[in-house]
């Protein structure tokens, strides 16, 4: 059962870290706190902008009240928090990587290389491109 919270635990960090530092709703908090150059300010930011981080604190605090509520005890609540968080920072970095997957799936592709030539003067191999200009072949 303890996995079962670490899991639902950690979803639930994730969504506070995407709520807190990436969505829409809280540009204004989150740009405020980008464009913030105190220290506090500058904390707070790498704060809300990192899934490791905010996902820790979240974890340890969704699993304090966990334990305060009598969902667990005090000795699952801590190995739950430290699970949670991991699952909090990994799925922040599989959905980043996801992100950046489709957004290089939308762009234009490259034109395909038209022809490799070779130096024969042993200056080694050029590969030319569509926009590049011929070569003339010895």
């Amino acid at each position: 059962m303890p996995l079962v919270w670490a899991l639902v635990i950690g979803l639930a960090a994730f969504r506070i870290y995407r709520i807190a530092g990436v969505d829409q709703i809280t540009e204004p908090f989150h740009g405020r706190l980008n464009a913030s150059r105190h220290p506090v300010g500058m904390w707070l930011s790498d704060l809300v902008s990192c899934p490791w981080c905010i996902g820790w604190w979240a974890s340890l605090a969704l699993a304090a009240l966990g334990w305060i509520v009598g969902l667990f005890t005090w000795q699952e609540a801590i190995p739950i928090a430290l699970a949670a968080s991991a699952v909090c920072g990994i799925t922040g970095h599989v959905t980043a990587a996801l992100q950046a997957l489709a957004e290089s799936l939308n762009r234009e592709p490259e034109p395909p290389l038209t022809q490799l030539w070779v130096n024969v003067d042993g200056n080694g191999v050029t590969i030319d491109g569509p926009d590049s200009e011929p070569h003339q072949g010895t």
